[in-house]
């Protein structure tokens, strides 16, 4: 998405052309049916049967429902016993088939219990798919879009007022939550950003991008300051697996043995982050950091991306280098 955004602004490609719709069918189709995807794997980690949950996140991406992303034209309603229901679907969020296949697997752990062996193979999946379907659609999914638009308006304020200093404290932080691994919980976060007509962008990746470049300037000054062969050979590899957004071997095997490498790499994050942050970069997917993430960067974002991530790495490493302390194996 961000290479195909990347062309079109800057006009390499016609739009109209028949080898980029396709490639922005390929690059667009995870989103549009992220809650099938979601509905299979959330299944499985609740315990309940994936296919079911892949049903169910059918359901909520139906035809009859008003695509999420066409809101703006008008969408229709249905009356449930005097109920109004909005006839939207839910493409691109998170939250609402989450929460939806949750409340399946305990629905279908229940139905297991009580129908007997003879007819659960019957039984069970289509009482479960009809339950959790008028349940989905009628009080979960309107309560799962509220909490993730809820949390993207938090964010999204935050952000907006806050300003730098917004991405100074995520930034700053954000290699301590993922110590904790409470980090992969953004991912449905980001995808709620993007999923969300009304902000369409992620505004947070750029942030954790900086923090993990971070990482890898910090580690990379030990191994200038260090003397040992083997925390030499440790640390090369870790510093630019960290420069390729993969920070675990940094963080874990160098920066927080020493600790205060860990303590510069997020003084670098902090500065990397406010720089982000204040120039308005932001990426058009979820998953890539550090250098792969200059793929999914908006076009106009990329020079101020590529400046974010020269302060992070420059900043932890000059601190990382100027600080003391004992760089031994032991």
């Amino acid at each position: 998405m961000g290479l195909l955004g990347m062309v079109k602004t800057y006009g390499w490609v016609d739009p109209s052309n028949a080898i980029y719709i396709i490639l922005d069918m390929c690059s667009s189709a995870a989103f549009i049916i992220l809650p099938i995807l979601i509905g299979f794997t959330a299944a499985r980690e609740f315990g309940g049967n994936p296919y079911l949950g892949a049903t169910l996140g059918g359901i909520l991406t139906h035809p009859a429902l008003t695509n999420a992303w066409g809101v703006a034209a008008g969408f229709h309603s249905m009356n449930f016993f005097g109920l109004e229901i909005a006839m939207i679907g839910y493409q691109g969020t998170v939250f609402p088939v989450l929460l939806a296949v949750w409340f399946m697997s305990i629905v279908e752990k229940q139905l297991r219990r009580v129908i007997p062996d003879a007819l659960d193979l019957i039984l069970t999946p289509f009482l479960t798919v009809i339950i959790s379907g008028f349940i989905a659609l009628l009080i979960i999914g309107p309560a799962g879009r509220a909490l993730g638009d809820g949390i993207s308006f938090v964010l999204s304020t935050l952000i907006a007022h806050a300003g730098w200093l917004a991405g100074l404290l995520f930034g700053g932080l954000y290699s301590v939550i993922v110590i904790t691994g409470i980090h992969h919980s953004f991912h449905a976060i980001e995808a709620g950003l993007l999923g969300n007509p009304s902000i369409g962008v992620n505004f947070l990746l750029p942030i954790w991008a900086m923090a993990n470049v971070a990482q890898g300037g910090a580690c990379l000054a030990v191994w200038f300051k260090t003397k040992d062969a083997k925390i030499k050979a440790i640390t090369l590899p870790s510093a630019f697996s960290a420069m390729l957004g993969i920070t675990e071997a940094a963080i874990f095997g160098i920066n927080l043995r020493f600790v205060k490498p860990f303590i510069a790499a997020l003084i670098g994050g902090a500065a990397g982050g406010a720089w982000v942050v204040s120039m308005h970069v932001y990426m058009t997917a979820v998953g890539l950091t550090a250098i792969p993430g200059m793929a999914i960067v908006q076009a106009s974002s990329l020079l101020n991306y590529i400046i974010g991530m020269v302060i992070a790495f420059g900043v932890a490493f000059t601190v990382s280098l100027l600080l003391k302390y004992k760089t031994d194996a032991e």
